[in-house]
């Protein structure tokens, strides 16, 4: 559990800060490069779009819940989406698990209730990966309201704000409209970590951001395909 939440949190704290950096772009180079279908960097690296599982079970009019998933719904935010059925939500824990989290961490319980107010949802797999990285993803609670999809540029400076460096863009489709799909690469802590940040609408078609990261691209880009997939 220690090593979980060590590492865990170490990712927390970067992601949650920069989901509330904001990600809106208005600008007329937005209009122009954040087409449907359109993909950057991504698309020069030859990078393949993973199936997600089979599907199971209707989640909403156009999206359905992959066998092994399950929805989880960001409140604030208000968007809802499919995550692997073991995953659990860190905003659910009880006090006693809050104050091992806290030990394990060197913050205290407060500090760490202070962390999880910032965001609207972050849930996370039961035990880090070989790597000594936990599979996890977070929504933030602010909304951006804009109806101009974020362009490469803005994605871009956004995470260099955080040294993260980008590794792709590209613009997806939900059934609540169309998004940004970005990975990422960041180093903390020791480790390299791989990330997507997806900056999706929600059903009053503001952006939400969600994060999802762990230890390598094919695994992470997994996770956020069955997000991109099922969000409504």
């Amino acid at each position: 559990m220690s090593t979980r939440f060590r590492n865990t949190l170490a990712v927390f704290v970067l992601t949650g800060s920069l989901a509330l950096a904001g990600c809106g772009s208005d600008s007329k180079e937005a209009k122009e490069t954040s087409t449907p279908g359109t993909s950057t960097s991504q698309q020069a690296q030859g990078e393949t779009t993973s199936a997600a599982p089979d599907a199971k079970t209707s989640a909403a009019q156009g999206t359905t819940v992959p066998d092994g998933y399950k929805e989880v719904t960001a409140p604030t935010a208000k968007i809802t989406f499919a995550v692997p059925q073991d995953w659990e939500n860190l905003g659910e824990l009880s006090d006693s698990q809050l104050e091992e989290l806290a030990s394990n961490v060197d913050q205290s319980v407060d500090q760490i209730k202070t962390l999880l107010a910032q965001l609207d949802l972050f849930v996370m797999a039961q035990a880090p990966d070989e790597a000594g990285i936990t599979p996890n993803l977070n929504v933030a609670k602010q909304t951006v309201p804009t109806s101009v999809v974020p362009d490469q540029k803005t994605v871009e400076s956004l995470l260099q704000k955080q040294n993260a460096t980008l590794d792709s863009y590209e613009t997806v489709e939900t059934a609540n409209g169309q998004g940004v799909r970005s990975a990422y690469t960041l180093t903390q802590a020791g480790k390299t970590i791989k990330g997507v940040m997806l900056i999706l609408p929600n059903a009053q078609k503001a952006f939400t951001v969600i994060y999802v990261s762990g230890s390598t691209a094919e695994e992470v880009k997994g996770f956020a395909d069955v997000v991109v997939q099922t969000a409504h």
